[in-house]
């Protein structure tokens, strides 16, 4: 079974593998014990496709996974594990041979022009795991599929790929999800009874029979998962857009008005050339006023974009320099306080305290009926889980008090709190109860964790510190930061001067130098830059701000030699701006601010802040939301800038 591609930003569709319950006959002993790589030609291509296991992994039955790929040492991350082969089908190829209902359909990974192809070597028998240690890439024009190892990988561990992050997308059911007992009740073909009638010594092979069986179920309820069948379903929607669009004409949107460096000027003052208006504009051509401009989409305004596209030259910076940072310089750059900065604030206050109802469990004789109360009796509260359960306090005497944290003050009133206990268990009723001040969040610090612990017990989370200042950057760091800032400023001005508003962007990959010592990193591409300016102005265009402009460059050069031509490291690698870093003038705003997440940029340096409407430290910190996909850091540079040679009103988004 193939699933359907995860996003634009990949390349292609999503891949798949065999189930971990695979039953695909064993290759030899020979074919996974010998040490000598095999070379291999693909026929499909007629491209030579390198080795087959050239580091000997071993192939096992583990019990409740089935066969799996282990490492036979230990392998260093970022190493080659195998060039797969594949054999390629074409899409009616497939389509004729109704491969989804056969067991090859599971062992699918989707290919060019609607293609699939069958991994040979061990491409087909890594199992999948929600946190792989390898990744792939296909090579279409070689025909062949690159596994490379994500993370170090101990000896004897088992090796594993991603089939899909969503796991409900999965045709089988996960190691540790048991699938439920067959029911006498089926829908006429009498699969449910014959699963219930198997009989096989190995219950991992029964259970991946059953899960197939009903993934394949479900395939026919809705509607079959072949190729056909998706493009009827396409086909479909696209007729029914069709007629909606036929209902209603589409009126282009009219352009914000200008800016020419010295005020506000009026649409109809920005552009005095009549334009030739599309069919689905507000007036008809013969009626068209000869002061508007283009429409947005018009072929006029798409065609400002066209024309070669330059790499801009590299920063001058200084490579040398202390590794540490001087004191002195720290305030020069402060960390943006988006939601999760906001938080992070908070956590670190060892004053910031919640208020928990308490039982007073001292007597001891019903403390696990108090503690089942604490996890049956009460809604559970996340504010909460980062507390310990109970606090004892040493009392004179040689005896102590036992308190039991049970619910949020704000969740529940004393009366409510003790109606419930008398409700779960009637001997809990008379217990005293209450009010104790807690922290806010768990200790990150040994020192937190002292002080914290004497207000209540809480849970030890260590974690490397987060700076609001520029005190984790080494001297080289700030020096090609202080280069890239001088760069916009420069740009700006220069625009100023052609008429457009004084907002410039420079985007760039960092040095190698300047690599963060981090496992996950995904190193950029090489050599990679861009450079854009806003132009809303001689464009008469509301989208043409500088971060867009400097993104649709960058996109741009990846499809042109040399960065067509390379190869994305890893998953992850081929998003337009990953592990990049943006310089700006002014903070982006909301539009901008998201386009840069969804590029996936690293970091982002910007000299004046926009409170009324900028993307990071406004209301939205679009730049550190949890609930959002990607993260980045953005930093504002605070040294000394002429801020009157850039002004902008704030009615003006960046």
């Amino acid at each position: 079974m193939s699933l359907p591609s995860a996003g634009p930003s990949r390349p292609g569709p999503v891949s798949t593998s065999p189930p971990p319950h695979s039953t695909l006959p064993s290759p030899p002993p020979t074919a996974t014990s010998s040490t000598t790589a095999t070379s291999s030609t693909s026929k499909s291509t007629g491209t030579s496709t390198g080795t087959i296991n050239p580091l000997a992994l071993r192939v096992e039955e583990r019990e409740g996974r089935g066969r799996g790929v282990f490492a036979r040492a230990p392998i260093p991350a970022g190493t080659v594990l195998e060039d797969a082969p594949v054999l390629v089908l074409t899409k009616q190829q497939w389509e004729d041979g109704r491969m989804d209902d056969t067991v090859l359909g599971e062992y699918g990974f989707c290919w060019a022009n609607g293609g699939m192809a069958l991994g040979l070597g061990i491409a087909s028998l890594f199992n999948h795991s929600s946190s792989p240690n390898v990744n792939f890439i296909r090579d279409f024009a070689a025909g062949t599929i690159r596994f490379t190892t994500s993370r170090a990988v101990d000896p004897d561990e088992e090796l594993c790929i991603c089939y899909s992050a969503d796991e409900t997308k999965l045709w089988f059911l996960p190691t540790g999800q048991r699938p439920r007992p067959p029911t006498p009740s089926d829908d006429g073909d009498g699969s449910e009874r014959l699963a219930a009638l198997q009989i096989d010594d190995n219950e991992a092979e029964r259970e991946a029979w059953e899960a197939k069986e009903r993934a394949r179920e479900t395939r026919r309820q809705a509607g079959g998962s072949t190729h056909s069948a998706k493009e009827a379903r396409r086909a479909k929607w696209r007729a029914k857009q069709e007629k909606n669009m036929a209902k209603e004409a589409i009126v282009a949107p009219q352009p914000l008005p200008a800016m020419n460096g010295k005020g506000l000027l009026s649409a109809s003052t920005a552009i005095d050339t009549p334009s030739a208006a599309p069919s689905s504009s507000l007036f008809p051509m013969e009626e068209r006023p000869a002061n508007l401009p283009p429409a947005l989409h018009s072929d006029s305004n798409n065609a400002r974009r066209e024309g070669p596209v330059e790499v801009p030259s590299a920063l001058e910076w200084d490579e040398a320099g202390p590794s540490e940072l001087p004191e002195a310089e720290w305030s020069v750059l402060r960390r943006a306080r988006g939601p999760v900065e906001m938080e992070e604030e908070a956590e670190d206050d060892n004053s910031a305290l919640i208020k928990v109802w308490a039982i007073d469990a001292t007597p001891g004789t019903f403390m696990k009926e108090v503690l089942d109360f604490t996890k049956k009796g009460v809604p559970q509260d996340e504010r909460m889980r980062h507390l310990k359960r109970v606090r004892r306090i040493p009392g004179t005497g040689g005896e102590e008090r036992v308190l039991v944290a049970a619910a949020m003050v704000d969740t529940l009133s004393e009366d409510e709190l003790r109606a419930r206990l008398a409700e779960f268990d009637e001997r809990l009723g008379a217990l005293p109860v209450e009010v104790v001040d807690t922290p806010r969040a768990a200790a990150k610090t040994a020192e937190q964790l002292r002080v914290r612990n004497t207000y209540w017990p809480v849970l030890y989370a260590p974690a490397m510190p987060r700076y609001s200042d520029a005190r984790g950057f080494s001297a080289a760091k700030l020096s090609w930061v202080r280069a890239g800032i001088e760069r916009v400023l420069a740009d700006a001005r220069a625009a100023k001067v052609r008429g457009e508003l004084p907002v410039a962007v420079y985007v760039a990959s960092p040095p190698e130098a300047l690599y963060p010592p981090s496992d996950g990193f995904i190193p950029p591409t090489d050599g990679l830059r861009g450079a854009a300016a806003d132009t809303r102005t001689s464009c008469a265009h509301p989208l043409r701000h500088a971060v867009l402009n400097a993104i649709a460059a960058v996109a741009r050069l990846r499809t042109a030699p040399p960065f067509s031509e390379i190869t994305p490291s890893r998953n992850g690698a081929d998003y337009l701006l990953t592990s990049m870093s943006l310089f700006v003038t002014h903070e982006p705003c909301v539009m901008c601010a998201m386009a840069l997440l969804h590029s996936r940029v690293r970091e982002v340096f910007f000299v004046f802040p926009r409170p009324r409407a900028g993307g990071f430290e406004g209301s939205f910190g679009v730049h550190s939301r949890r609930d959002l996909n990607h993260r980045f850091d953005a930093w504002r540079w605070m040294g000394d800038v002429d801020a009157e040679a850039y002004a902008i009103p704030e009615s003006v988004e960046i």
